[in-house]
């Protein structure tokens, strides 16, 4: 027979809360509810650590029931094992590990990683290059007509330096 073992409510600032296990839906109309005895309350209990609901009225049941509980044997802790052998334990631990490194290393061996060759070089050569089409763009043919008017501008400043000076 279902037993109401508490009552819950929403914890003021909170808009809402659902809980799928136990089907609660609380909201600000509906504030609160009971929670009965067959009832999975672990996030009931969770909601309330958290703040997010209130216990009004009743208990809740502790997360493990008595009859489920295991008891679980811890070793004892009153034998404490002798700083020598734990240190043999642990460099013994370590060889192994660097055996199997170097296991790992042997099997597979290093793959040669092809370089880029190295393009600064590259660019001074490409700048190079655009001087000298600048510098032959610039020049004039001696075959062209402007070649000889140019040669003729030349002559005709020369001519006029030797008067004036």
């Amino acid at each position: 027979m279902k037993r109401a073992i508490a009552k819950i409510r929403l914890a003021p600032g909170n808009a809402g809360w659902f809980d799928p296990l136990t089907n609660i839906y609380l909201t600000l109309s509906e504030k609160e509810c009971f929670v009965y005895n067959d009832q999975d309350t672990s996030n009931i209990r969770k909601a309330i650590k958290e703040n997010k609901l209130e216990l009004k009225e009743g208990r809740l049941p502790s997360p493990v029931s008595k009859d489920k509980k295991e008891v679980v044997k811890k070793k004892s802790v009153n034998k404490l094992e002798e700083p020598e052998q734990v240190k043999d334990e642990v460099i013994e631990k370590i060889e192994v590990i660097e055996e199997k490194k170097e296991e790992v290393k042997a099997e597979r061996p290093r793959k040669k990683v092809k370089r880029k060759p190295d393009d600064s070089n590259k660019l001074l050569k490409q700048e190079e290059e655009v001087k000298e089409e600048e510098a032959k763009k610039e020049e004039v043919p001696d075959e062209s007509p402007l070649a000889k008017v140019a040669e003729l501008i030349k002559e005709k400043d020369k001519a006029e330096e030797n008067n004036n000076g």
